[in-house]
């Protein structure tokens, strides 16, 4: 599902991390703190979606017309919303259960 992979990649603060280079999964995973093998198939669902371009080095960049907007530290940043949207997100699929 293409919204929560977006999501999850605004959590994680994916497009902020690349604002100052151009990184590998696995040292996206070593920053985050997260799996290496999930990192890479995360950051590979994003550069599918365009979001994130993969170069043949196997190194992640940022898409330099959306970072001014999905990055917390672009001038134009849209961060807080996304965040707020995932909160949501995560509240109402509790909807059935309740």
């Amino acid at each position: 599902m293409p919204s929560r992979v977006f999501l999850t990649a605004m959590e994680l603060g994916i497009f902020t991390q690349l604002m100052a280079r151009e990184q590998t999964a696995s040292e996206m995973a070593k920053q985050l703190k997260t799996d290496e093998r999930a990192m890479e198939i995360l950051l590979n669902a994003i550069a599918g979606m365009g979001l994130l371009e993969k170069k043949n080095d196997g190194l992640f960049a940022n898409v330099k017309e959306l970072q001014d907007n999905i990055s917390a530290e672009g001038p134009n940043q849209k961060v807080a919303m996304f965040r707020h949207i995932s909160h949501l997100w995560e509240a109402w699929s509790y909807l059935t259960e309740i």
